[in-house]
Parts: structure tokens; C-alpha cells; sequence
């Protein structure tokens, strides 16, 4: 028999396990039930958490409206997954060229080692390798076919990012959108 005279705080931490949560972009509710049981009395709370996983995540980080130009930005491995033989792919959609010497990894100039970028598919590959630490990865493209401008109001360019690595190689994406203000008159 042992009394309780004051309150305890139990803390503890769980993983998630599903690969469908963690190694994807997905979110997920997670309830847990705490159950309290005094002799016949019985007591129980409830608590959720939300889980939230970005593997890959790809947005527009700018416009140069003078030169046309559209910076990409990919975050990929937020969740600090290890991950092996990683890729980061991207193929460059037929209104946009790639601009070549504009890639950077981590906010430094990228190695054209690490990279390629192949006209005739216009795919971009970025080889990140074996990580476990979230790596951002920034390139720009130019517009080259000015059609998209001919209407007024807000231009929308869309561009999809892939991550694959031997782990989950059926592959993450994530779509980013470029919005550019356009007003003819």
C-alpha cells in the first residue's frame, strides 16, 4: 500500500515508427490515455500530438523582375532522418531554363561535382549522399518563354522537387509555387 501525498509529473518521449508518417511529408494526430486507478477509483485524461514530418519541402525564395529570374529554394531532410545515397531532383518545367553556376548547398556555392543538370530532360540532380542533417539547396531558373506574361494579374510558375534514397526510394516530392506580380497596365 503506498500513499500518494503529492503530485507527480511523468514525462517520457516516443518515436514515431511508421514510415508513412516519418518519411514523408504527411502530419498525423497521435493520441495517448493516461489512466489513474485508486482502490476502486478510477481516472483518465486524454492528450494529443500532432507530428508533423517534412522530408522535402520546395518554395520560390525570390523574383528578379529585371532579369526574369526565379530562386528555388529545396529544404530537404528536415526531420534529420539518416538517409544513404540521397537525390534531389527537379525537372525543370519547359516555360524556364536552369541557370547554370547559380546552385548553392547550405548557403555556400555547390561543387559541380555534386550536381548536373541535363538539357535535353531538363533534370537537375543534386547527389546530398549519405546525411543525416537538414540540407538546403538553392538554384535559380530564367523565364524564357514570355506567353506567360501576356495576361494581367498574377502569374503562377509551379515546380516540383523529388528526394529518393535507399531507405524510402519511392521518393518524397514537394510542389513550389513562384507567384510574379504582373501588371500590364
Amino acid at each position: 500500500d503506498t500513499t500518494i501525498d503529492k503530485t507527480y509529473i511523468i514525462t517520457f518521449k516516443t518515436t514515431v515508427t511508421d514510415p508513412a508518417i516519418f518519411a514523408n511529408n504527411a502530419k498525423k494526430d497521435y493520441w495517448n490515455t493516461a489512466k489513474l486507478s485508486v482502490g476502486e477509483l478510477l481516472s483518465s485524461d486524454n492528450a494529443k500530438q500532432t507530428v508533423t514530418s517534412k522530408v522535402i519541402e520546395k518554395t520560390s525564395a525570390g523574383y528578379d523582375y529585371a532579369n526574369k529570374i526565379i530562386t528555388w529554394k529545396i529544404i530537404a531532410n528536415q526531420n534529420q532522418m539518416k538517409l544513404t545515397n540521397t537525390d534531389v531532383t527537379d525537372i525543370i518545367p519547359n516555360t524556364l531554363t536552369f541557370v547554370p553556376g547559380s546552385v548553392t548547398i547550405n548557403e555556400t556555392p555547390a561543387s559541380t561535382k555534386d550536381y548536373s543538370y541535363d538539357n535535353s530532360t531538363k533534370k537537375f540532380t543534386y547527389h546530398l549522399g549519405d546525411i543525416s542533417d537538414t540540407q538546403t539547396i538553392t538554384f535559380q531558373t530564367k523565364i524564357t518563354d514570355l506567353s506567360v506574361f501576356v495576361n494581367n494579374g498574377d502569374v503562377k510558375l509551379k515546380n516540383i522537387a523529388t528526394l529518393t534514397d535507399n531507405e524510402y526510394s519511392t521518393g518524397v516530392s514537394s510542389e513550389g509555387t513562384a507567384t510574379i506580380k504582373n501588371t500590364i497596365v
